[in-house]
């Protein structure tokens, strides 16, 4: 793509990522941060423009990225929320939450949009962690001419049952409840124990956001 659109590229390595001092919880936001400050240090060099060292430093220990490994406390129980809506960028936020969690059984809410790779994520989920309920729903867009935009819970259900029976997750096929209705689903997942992850899409969590704003 680089080629084709004559751009030039700068690649980041790993250690430089980590040099990143950053608020935000999650190895892969340092690598974002990483990918921000590369930006705007190579805009400032091509532009000719100076960069505040100092606050670009308290920027980034300040910033909070509402939606992304964004933890709460909800009626005493501890809820993860994540945006991820492709394999990479859930299998990011999954190494992450067992490595911030060790050992710890999950609670999932999840939901995907149309045209997404949710097998991929799904596998993810269901192999990377200890899954104590999933919780399958669904969310109504209306903005940016998308409605109803959502996969189908059901036909997310019926992979985890084809899961089960070829052997891939013995247990997917008594964990899993479908609750079409997000405001349900919402209510249900929250009188769970365990730690509540809410995940597969920036809408899903928009639209759980605003649930929560709803009822304060």
């Amino acid at each position: 793509v680089a080629e084709k659109k004559k751009a030039k590229i700068i690649f980041i390595g790993r250690d430089e990522a980590c040099l990143v001092c950053t608020n935000l919880i999650g190895e892969y936001q340092k690598e974002n941060a990483s990918l921000a400050l590369a930006a705007v240090n190579y805009l400032s060099q091509r532009d000719g423009f100076k960069l505040n060292k100092n606050k670009i430093k308290k920027v980034f220990e300040r910033a909070k990225f509402p939606g992304r490994f964004d933890i709460r406390k909800i009626n005493s129980k501890t809820v993860i929320f994540d945006g991820a809506h492709n394999p990479q960028k859930m299998e990011a936020f999954i190494n992450s939450l067992i490595k911030k969690y060790p050992n710890k059984k999950f609670n999932f809410l999840l939901a995907f949009k149309k045209g997404k790779d949710y097998q991929e994520m799904l596998k993810i989920i269901i192999l990377k962690t200890v899954v104590h309920k999933i919780i399958l729903t669904s969310f109504f867009v209306e903005n940016q001419d998308m409605i109803n935009a959502s996969v189908d819970p059901v036909e997310i259900g019926n992979l985890l049952n084809k899961m089960g029976r070829d052997g891939a997750c013995p247990v997917c096929t008594k964990k899993y409840e479908i609750i079409p209705n997000l405001k349900k689903a919402w209510e249900t997942i929250l009188k769970e124990k365990e730690l509540i992850v809410v995940t597969g899409s920036l809408y899903l969590v928009g639209e759980v956001f605003r649930l929560i704003k709803a009822n304060k």
